[in-house]
């Protein structure tokens, strides 16, 4: 009977594969996000109903949210996380610390953003959905892989940027804002 051996050169080669399988998963899961301390450019958005406005005529801190819905991992792992998160930072800006707007990687047409908003997992969205060039907005805020969370002040200064967010540290930058 033939002992198998782990480390022959077939071994070597696919455990090599799998490192480098890894490697690029990692690096495409890698955002080079604006730093906190960062004063962002005005950011322009489109309710659904076609009204525009920038994050200069809000007048309190905004939560920026990228929200992928296409993708495994991101649209079926972290919504989970993400969306226990929704209701509480949905009280925090009904209470008027903050704005959230929340961009998604569908189509940018108000069909597609309800469409949608007609599934139940992002039924909780509703009203904090917006509209905007999202490419172009991603690739500023330095976001390859989403989510992402940015808190910014009413100045555009990032004060809190994260993949999943913690309410209770938004809740303290808040308070302490």
């Amino acid at each position: 009977m033939k002992k198998a051996r782990f480390f022959d050169g077939k071994s070597i080669l696919v455990f090599g594969i799998i490192a480098l399988a890894f490697y690029t998963l990692w690096q495409s899961r890698f955002n080079e996000a604006l730093p906190e301390g960062y004063k962002a450019e005005k950011l322009e958005f489109r309710t659904l109903e076609g009204q525009t406005f920038t994050t200069d005529e809000i007048g309190i801190p905004v939560m920026l949210v990228f929200l992928n819905t296409k993708t495994f991992f991101t649209s079926n792992i972290y919504p989970n996380l993400i969306m226990k998160a929704v209701p509480e930072l949905k009280l925090i800006e009904q209470a008027g610390y903050m704005k959230l707007i929340v961009v998604t990687d569908v189509e940018q047409t108000p069909e597609s953003v309800k469409k949608l908003l007609g599934r139940n997992k992002y039924k909780i969205l509703e009203n904090s959905i917006y509209l905007s060039n999202t490419e172009l907005l991603s690739g500023y805020f330095g976001v390859r892989s989403w989510p992402h969370f940015f808190l910014m002040d009413r100045n555009n200064t990032i004060l809190y940027q994260d993949k999943v967010p913690s309410v209770d540290k938004i809740i303290r930058i808040l308070k302490g804002v």
